[in-house]
């Protein structure tokens, strides 16, 4: 909240300030047609497009610019920024719903939206508030934090525009464009009914005063989004056999034991008694076979996460004399995501160091320093072992008198919950806030003898972006601490004695747990003297944590445009020149058992030991470390613009631009050619071409790393993704050619576009990672011993069965080339049904191709990497989910007061290219070869084929929208989206749809007021 105070404070001070000292802006000015209401108009000659330093035309000129208005979306019910975006026809791969479970792609991006045009990645989507830049987080600008209130349209460029804006621009650019010169007062609620949860809410404030020379406005918004559970759509929860990879572990609890005879293991892994009786699936329950305790994991978690968001806005505009204007803004947004669900905890996946282990202790992986072992000890002294072999004499073999945990088959809490949320799940709250401010002083020139009309511009902005991410993970020596009956936060793990005093034990078996909240199930192993209740000990073992991500902008912009002394028979040639100066700075900060300075190997912890090999070495059983940064860079740029109107009906523009990055960025020259010709008076030919690219993000370079528990060969691990020092520029060639028709009411325009695009900035796609390790698609390593080790860890040997974590790497990747068509279609009739009007709109993309080259990763071409991603789902791949088809359409009648509009979203089908599932006993494997060479007909426990979701099937959803002006200034809208309540299609993912392109959230009734003074 200081943060808050601080920032409203400054800006309300130096907003207020400048309005005292401007004349004018006391005098109100009158809404069109002599009433009082909120005026919203400015001169044409303030018209911004997107593209271009020049003033020019949108869709009707050589740029393709598509403009969505404030009263557009009003009459579509006013869809939040996630549901605009998901639904623009040429943009895919949308994150915005919660999705924890794929890195980068909605992984710990609670609350956040991105535009992602194309489908290249919302890191080549450049997007803009009032054409300035904003600050990024996770390589994106997350639109959510934009004052919704405020916004009068937004552009969207679909063409590389680096020649323009620089860096970023590869895709395109989003453009939200501010409301101007606002006069009055309007006051926004609205309230969205959705079954399963308590529903949305949000509202906003937006004041004005306009006077002769000075205008202010300020504006508020706040949103409130409930918690949808997982629990809540039966389509999200669905049996093992029907989806083995929608949320499934073996990691479990109640998990699996090894038999041991001091440290010699006596037999296979067995699972818990307790496991089917709290919902976990046996699979291959056989005598004597592979047993695996599968849970349900995805049970504990959230379609969407709560979240509170505010935005507070204001901006001064006024004419300091007749040539010279003053422009000031300011945002200040934050979103609060306090309670995001995840699984009670994670899977234990890293070994455990000697020094938490009895002395002589044998079996131990003596490459590292300290020597480890690939599993968790429990003796024959903690209850829960004692209890287990009490109730099931026969459950470990003669001779038994310890067992073992096996990495990848268990985690401390799952089933039953977390003691330390009553049995609940765990949380993840994250907290971010932006804070954006601008200032330019613009004005004219007049005519010289070289130039008319001569303009300028000089600004300054300034933006900031933090985010911080609090959560728990097990520490690996503290378990296993507990487990001999030495936890607790004041048990002296040297000279303490088990059990005794303040040293506890931590119960892993069955016996431990009441039963499973989620599925409303009774234990009946359950022994209360045995549960885990004691919270000290549990948050002793399984810390909170926090760490956060800072980026910061400062640009400066100095910009000189005229009109040249030359006359060419379609008139003058105009011009723009300008340069920019802007510094990015991105910096992190990790707390107590995620920095790697303070705790660098994995028994800092317990003994306080800081020499280990390798180092640093992470004490968490899952998470990463990072080391914190600070890192900085200043970018120069020089670009410059012509507009050359060679006759009436032929129209070039040229611009290019310079950017320089230093010694260690390189520097960069991307020219563009755009031209116009109207061919007819009822048909124009356009086209571009140019080249773009994007810098390396400095997070991408920077030590530090993200995690993520995905899916590998069957089984949920976790995946770190590693910055990487080495990291060149991506670089682009992009080109369009379209016509534009303009008959009596109707307007239609088609744009064929090509991007090719070589050293794309990316992380090593896990899929290709995973083949190169293991072509036969599993079983034992068949690939470089090296590549291996710098991938993978086992828990013994190297065999896909064995695999306890995976680590990628950024990196300069494939080529890719893509290309498509943009179609567009507007009517109007007048004079329908007691003279209203029937509009009638249709927008749609089709991608021809989008297609992958082949991945080198060190020096090494991988076989099979190449591929085609259009109409793909591309999971675990460079390439987002990618519909060929995707467009939308719409029916509007207007009539007086009233308005009318259906409103269709078409998403094509696509192709899960990962083809059948068909999963083993053991499932680890994920082969035909794993049931025998041929895929089973019938699905069963013991070795099935899942064939359901090869083909994501086509969505069509229907909103209706009914709009009304009521008396006194008051507009009502009631929306019904997804009219007939259509599921999203299944796809074997996590939670059994595609969280970047379908819609969770079923039918929703919405109703809004409005109400102006």
């Amino acid at each position: 909240m200081l943060i808050l105070r601080n920032a409203l404070t400054c800006s309300t001070a130096a907003l207020a300030m400048a309005a005292a000292l401007m004349p004018g802006v006391a005098a109100a000015q009158q809404a069109p047609g002599g009433t009082n209401g909120p005026a919203d108009q400015a001169p044409a000659d303030e018209i911004v497009v997107t593209g271009t330093y020049i003033r020019g035309a949108a869709e009707t000129g050589a740029i393709p610019v598509n403009v969505i208005t404030a009263e557009s979306m009003a009459k579509q019910g006013s869809p939040s920024t996630v549901e605009m975006l998901k639904a623009l026809p040429a943009a895919s791969g949308i994150i915005g719903e919660s999705n924890q479970f794929i890195a980068g792609r909605g992984a710990s991006n609670e609350g956040q939206a991105s535009v992602n045009l194309r489908g290249l990645g919302p890191e080549r989507t450049l997007v803009l508030l009032d054409g300035k830049r904003f600050p990024t987080f996770t390589n994106f600008v997350d639109v959510n934090t934009f004052p919704a209130a405020a916004i009068a349209r937004v552009e969207v460029l679909k063409d590389g525009a680096a020649a323009t804006y620089g860096s970023d621009a590869v895709a395109g650019v989003v453009n939200f464009i501010t409301r101007d010169r606002f006069d009055g007062l309007e006051l926004n609620a609205d309230y969205r009914y959705i079954t399963g949860s308590d529903g949305d809410l949000s509202g906003s404030v937006l004041w004005g005063k306009r006077g002769e020379r000075t205008s202010l406005m300020l504006s508020a918004g706040f949103q409130y989004k409930s918690d949808l559970p997982v629990l809540a759509r039966d389509w999200a929860v669905l049996p093992f056999e029907s989806n083995p990879q929608g949320g499934w572990s073996a990691a479990a609890n109640p998990g699996r034991f090894i038999p041991l005879n001091g440290s010699t293991q006596l037999g296979a892994a067995l699972p818990d008694p307790g496991c089917a009786a709290l919902g976990e699936v046996l699979t291959n329950p056989t005598p004597g076979g592979f047993t695996v305790c599968r849970a349900h994991y995805t049970v504990w978690d959230n379609l969407v996460d709560k979240q509170v968001r505010a935005q507070f806005y204001g901006k001064l505009k006024t004419e300091l004399s007749d040539r010279v204007t003053l422009t000031i803004d300011g945002l200040y947004s934050f979103t609060d995501a306090p309670s995001p669900n995840r699984t009670p905890s994670f899977a234990v996946s890293r070994e455990v160091p000697a020094s938490a282990l009895p002395a002589g202790f044998g079996g131990l992986n003596t490459s590292v320093t300290p020597a480890t072992l690939g599993g968790y000890y429990i003796p024959s002294t903690n209850p829960g072992y004692q209890a287990i072999v009490a109730a099931y004499p026969n459950y470990f073999p003669w001779g038994t008198n310890g067992a073992l945990i096996p990495l990848g088959a268990f985690r401390p809490f799952l089933s039953g919950g977390n003691p330390l949320f009553d049995y609940g799940p765990n949380y993840t709250p994250q907290y971010r806030s932006v804070f954006r401010t601008t200032a330019e002083l613009s004005g004219t020139l007049g005519d010289s003898s070289l130039a008319r009309d001569l303009a300028w511009n000089l600004g300054v902005t300034y933006g900031r972006y933090a985010s911080k991410v609090t959560f728990r993970d097990t520490l690996t020596v503290r378990l296993q601490a507990a487990l001999r009956g030495l936890g607790g936060p004041n048990c002296n793990y040297a000279t303490g004695t088990p059990g005794v005093g303040s040293c506890s034990y931590f119960n892993p078996f069955s016996n431990a747990l009441p039963g499973s909240p989620p599925l409303g199930l009774t234990n009946p192993g359950y022994v209360p003297a045995l549960a885990n209740n004691n919270k000290e000990l549990v948050d002793w073992m399984f810390p909170q944590m926090q760490y956060q991500f800072v980026t910061k902008i400062m640009n400066i912009d100095a910009g000189l445009s005229g009109t040249a002394p030359i006359e060419l028979p379609g008139g003058p040639i105009r011009w723009a020149v300008g340069g920019q100066v802007r510094t990015n700075s991105y910096s992190t900060e990790y707390g107590s058992f995620t920095n790697a300075l303070l705790y660098p190997c994995a028994d800092t912890p317990l003994n306080g030991n800081t020499n280990c090999f390798p180092k640093p070495t992470s004490p968490l059983v899952v998470e990463s470390q990072g080391t914190p940064v600070s890192l900085s860079q200043t970018i120069y740029a020089v670009f410059g613009e012509l507009n050359i109107p060679v006759f009436d009906t032929f129209n070039i523009s040229a611009a290019a631009r310079f950017e320089d990055y230093g010694a260690k960025g390189g520097s960069t020259f991307n020219p563009q050619l755009r031209a116009k010709f109207q061919a007819f008076p009822w048909f124009a030919l356009r086209g571009s071409v140019g080249t773009t690219f994007r810098a390396p993000p400095q997070e991408s370079v920077a030590p530090v790393s993200s995690l993520a528990g995905l899916v590998v060969f069957g089984q949920t691990l976790p995946v770190e993704t590693k910055g990487n020092p080495n990291l060149g520029p991506e670089k682009a060639t992009s080109y369009s050619v379209g016509g534009i028709f303009e008959v009596g009411r109707l307007r239609a325009s088609v744009d064929y576009w090509n991007y090719q695009l070589k050293d794309i900035l990316t992380a090593e796609p896990l899929a290709n990672v995973l083949a190169a390790a293991f072509p036969a698609g599993g079983g034992t390593c068949n690939g470089d011993p090296a590549f291996i080790a710098s991938h993978f860890a086992f828990s013994s040997g190297c065999s896909s069965s064995t695999i306890t974590r995976v680590t990628v790497t950024q990196i300069n990747g494939p080529r890719i080339k893509t290309s498509g068509f943009d179609f567009i279609l507007d009517y109007s009739i007048p004079d329908v049904l007691a003279g209203g009007t029937v509009n009638l709109g249709a927008s749609a993309t089709y991608v021809d191709k989008y297609s992958v080259g082949q991945l080198v990763i060190g020096g090494v071409p991988v076989a099979g990497s190449a591929f085609e991603a259009a109409g793909n789902a591309n999971i675990l791949t460079v390439a987002y989910p990618l519909p060929k088809w995707k467009g939308q359409g719409f029916v509007e009648y207007a009539q007086g007061n009233h308005n009318l509009r259906l409103t269709g979203r078409y998403t094509g089908a696509y192709t899960d290219q990962r083809g059948l599932f068909t999963y083993s006993a053991a499932q680890q494997t994920g082969t035909v070869a794993a049931c025998g060479g041929t895929p089973p007909t019938v699905v069963s426990p013991t070795c099935g084929t899942v064939t359901a979701g090869q083909r994501i099937s086509a969505a069509m959803l229907f909103d209706l929208t009914y709009r009304v002006k009521l008396p006194w200034y008051t507009t009502a809208t009631l929306s019904v989206n997804n009219l007939f309540d259509r599921d999203p299609p299944f796809s074997r993912q996590d939670l059994n749809y595609d969280a970047m392109t379908g819609d969770p959230l079923g039918r929703t009734i919405k109703l809004s007021l409005q109400k102006s003074f």
